[in-house]
């Protein structure tokens, strides 16, 4: 009995940890493009002026 209550226990840390991590990545994921390079193409027709 207390061994499989550890083991539920574990298994949703374990879970709740790989969720995180993914929230992780897909946040600094949607960062990414924010980040890229400006080229002639996106910096937007003000700076043609």
């Amino acid at each position: 009995m207390m061994r499989a209550a550890l083991l539920a226990l574990a298994t949703t840390i374990l879970l709740t940890r790989i969720i995180a991590d993914l929230e992780g990545i897909a946040r600094e994921s949607w960062k990414a493009p924010a980040l890229a390079p400006r080229t002639e193409l996106n910096r937007g027709p003000a700076y043609h002026q």
